[in-house]
């Protein structure tokens, strides 16, 4: 999805959800769109994301199996 969105002139990148707590959470902004799939919508380290993502503003889309999973919820 990156490639394709870069291809067409949309700004974006890949944020892995472990390198996140690395140093990565700082680069999406309030201006950016985080769009997290996930097939459960349970996988830890994907819902650890949600409440520094929620802090800074950036708005969250979330493609999942279930809307009533944890990040379906979201």
């Amino acid at each position: 999805l990156v490639a394709t969105f870069c291809s067409t002139g949309t700004r974006s990148f890949f944020l892995h959800p472990t390198e996140a707590y690395h140093g990565d959470l700082g680069c999406p902004g309030a201006d950016d769109l985080l769009l997290a799939l996930s097939n459960s919508g349970e996988t830890e380290e994907v819902l650890r994301l949600i409440p520094p993502i929620r802090e800074a503003g950036v708005p969250l889309l979330a493609i999942t199996a279930s809307a009533k999973s944890s990040l379906g919820s979201q």
